[in-house]
């Protein structure tokens, strides 16, 4: 069984993000998936896989 999930639906559950949000880093290149930018919606990864968001993610986050 494919354990891989949408990015957003995982940065929802870990509770970083909603996932309207997610869609919206990573629109933009704000997501990084073992250290590779991620640009394309609905981008499948392993639930274990590093995912970090760029400081102006972290920036546009702290302006809410």
């Amino acid at each position: 069984m494919d354990d891989n999930q949408r990015i957003s639906k995982i940065l929802a559950q870990r509770g970083i993000c909603s996932r309207r949000e997610a869609d919206y880093y990573i629109k933009r290149g704000w997501v990084f998936l073992d250290g590779e930018q991620v640009t394309q919606l609905g981008t499948k990864a392993s639930t274990e896989a590093k995912i970090t968001l760029s400081p102006e993610a972290s920036h546009q986050q702290s302006q809410k």
